[in-house]
């Protein structure tokens, strides 16, 4: 049986996955631990789900329920204590 995460505060320590763009890599993405910068409270269909920002990729919104939540203990033993960053491919090819 998961256990259920609870919702990450400010401050929190959570991991995101990376993101890979075939038509942009210079937005590309290493996942890993991330500090949370924003957690909101957003209704769908009548339910609540809590959006979430991190460090170091503010603007970009991530569903804490659906997105990070269930994936964290996978994210974890893919990342461990690796940081979260920006991991740009500048490739002609890409971009």
């Amino acid at each position: 049986m998961e256990t259920e995460l609870q919702i990450p505060r400010i401050g929190d320590d959570i991991y995101v996955p990376a993101e890979i763009f075939l038509d942009h890599g210079q937005d590309d993405c290493r996942g890993g631990l991330a500090a949370v910068l924003k957690v909101e409270i957003r209704n769908r269909g009548g339910v609540n789900y809590h959006i979430v920002e991190v460090e170091p990729f503010p603007g970009v919104e991530y569903n804490w329920e659906l997105s990070l939540a269930p994936d964290q203990a996978a994210l974890k033993a893919r990342f461990g204590s690796g940081r979260a960053g920006s991991d740009p491919d500048h490739r002609d090819q890409f971009n």
